[in-house]
């Protein structure tokens, strides 16, 4: 009976006071010690108050044994079930904060520092004045994909390239740059400078533009010697405007331009046009 009791004992603590049913054989000690009355098979004791009589010992042990079995299981598996949802718990903070990581890396916040690489670059353009082309330079802030496919011989209106700070360039301060920049010509800030330095500017974070690209055009030196070329102008003041002329001629039985009632063109012309069209 003394390991009843032990039994009992260590499944009262497993259980963590937690009573349970007992079998209407076991009898419960009263405060004296003395037996009492048997207890029913729904009733609710704790195990340490109770005691059996000897022809159930081994019975009620092995009963005993069971518990304690089931109550270690049930810890057990309330343990993993606390580590469980602690790992997800980790997981979801360390997905959150590399969420908020990404979002500072790849321009959620549009400000640069004063102090980020950008290369600034010279280039050859042209503005419509009186139905002629002029020429005009223009300094402009230039990303690292464009200054590496310079690089690599392609065709460009850039002049020179000089590598410098985004605070320099805000400050349009043309002192502050070497005088080779210029290659001789008077030379124009482009439009929207700031918006254009910030977007140029991020380009040159990146792992590729600052461990290689950089290279290229090593701050306050000029690079000049590219392939520039002209043949494709860069008008500044470009205006596309579309004209019925620019579409390619139908036959007049489709015609969805109005072109039939086109003074410009006199009837007998059309009917001409569409004789021909008809005679392919």
């Amino acid at each position: 009976m003394a390991a009843a009791g032990s039994l009992g004992i260590a499944a009262s603590a497993a259980l963590r006071g937690v009573a349970f049913s007992v079998p209407s054989s076991w009898r419960v000690a009263d405060r004296r010690g003395s037996l009492g009355t048997e207890a029913r098979g729904d009733d609710m004791v704790s195990p340490s108050l109770v005691q059996q009589s000897p022809q159930r010992a081994s019975g009620d042990i092995a009963a005993c044994a069971a518990v304690v079995a089931m109550a270690a299981a049930l810890a057990h598996g309330a343990r993993n079930v606390q580590r469980r949802s602690a790992a997800a718990a980790s997981s979801s903070t360390r997905s959150a904060r590399t969420v908020r990581a990404c979002a500072l890396a790849h321009g959620e916040d549009l400000s640069v520092p004063d102090d980020a690489f950008i290369v600034l670059g010279l280039a050859h353009c042209f503005e419509q004045v009186e139905g002629k082309l002029k020429d005009v330079w223009v300094l402009e802030p230039i990303s690292a994909s464009t200054v590496e496919v310079v690089n690599n011989g392609a065709a460009t209106s850039y002049e020179a390239f000089v590598g410098t700070s985004v605070g320099q360039v805000l400050a349009k301060d043309l002192s502050a740059f070497p005088s080779d920049l210029l290659c001789g010509h008077e030379a124009q800030w482009c439009s929207d400078l700031t918006f254009r330095t910030g977007c140029a500017a991020r380009t040159w974070m990146r792992d590729h533009a600052r461990d290689v690209v950089k290279k290229l055009v090593p701050e306050g030196e000029v690079c000049s010697d590219f392939n520039t070329s002209t043949e494709h102008k860069r008008i500044l003041n470009f205006v596309n405007e579309v004209k019925d002329s620019d579409n390619i001629k139908q036959d007049m039985s489709i015609d969805v331009y109005g072109r039939e009632g086109d003074e410009d063109t006199p009837k007998d012309e059309v009917d001409s046009q569409i004789a021909e069209l008809y005679n392919v």
